[in-house]
């Protein structure tokens, strides 16, 4: 039986057409603004990023290099705000009113605490519906390149069993993996939330009915 339901931010709680389609150029701008020109172009050259490029590879690759965390923390949640124009489709705060009534709600995200705080008021979702908005960079101060402690902390402080757990997100890499390491029970969303809605009434979860549309 669930008991705690966890939820990714980006493209999970929100969706946004095309989002992330320049998702190579946002990050060798990033690096551009951290290492210079002359040396973006042999950073990139030296670790081969495939195509789309993975958050979690460059962080890793920064931190190889020896270059300042901190700052590269600080340039991406500057960055991020040059996609604040995007208009996003939401799920309406009263499908989370009603979740909260019967289970623990989370959310977990990799984006920054400002990050996060910005597109919550941005999108108009409401974070009182959530027992803890958690970035996993920003609150472990980068320590994690993955979500697998803060899913393992989460379980501790809610006393369940992985299985009385369900992950929900739209990153195998990111989101469902790290829980299935874990043994919890995962949803892989693929940015039509009539497949969350549908999930959580076949499984008994919540009718979400009446939250349907065709």
């Amino acid at each position: 039986m669930i008991k705690t339901i966890i939820f990714d931010f980006d493209d999970t709680l929100y969706t946004v057409k095309d989002n992330w389609k320049d998702i190579d150029k946002y990050w060798k701008d990033i690096i551009c603004t951290l290492v210079g020109k002359k040396e973006e172009e042999k950073f990139f050259q030296r670790h081969k990023l495939k195509s789309p490029i993975h958050s979690n590879d460059v962080i890793s690759c920064v931190r190889s290099e020896g270059y300042d965390i901190n700052k590269f923390a600080e340039i991406v949640e500057n960055k991020i705000y040059d996609r604040g124009d995007m208009e996003a489709k939401t799920m309406p705060n009263e499908f989370f009113e009603e979740l909260k009534k019967k289970y623990s709600l989370y959310v977990v995200s990799m984006g920054r605490r400002k990050y996060l705080d910005f597109y919550i008021k941005k999108y108009g979702i409401e974070k009182s519906c959530f027992k803890k908005v958690i970035s996993v960079y920003s609150d472990n101060h980068f320590a994690f390149d993955t979500k697998t402690p803060v899913y393992q902390k989460i379980m501790e402080e809610e006393k369940v069993k992985p299985k009385e757990i369900l992950v929900v997100g739209n990153s195998y890499e990111n989101d469902i993996k790290p829980a299935e390491e874990l043994n919890m029970q995962t949803l892989l969303f693929n940015g039509d939330f009539n497949d969350i809605y549908s999930y959580f009434t076949k499984n008994k979860i919540l009718d979400c009915k009446k939250f349907m549309r065709s």
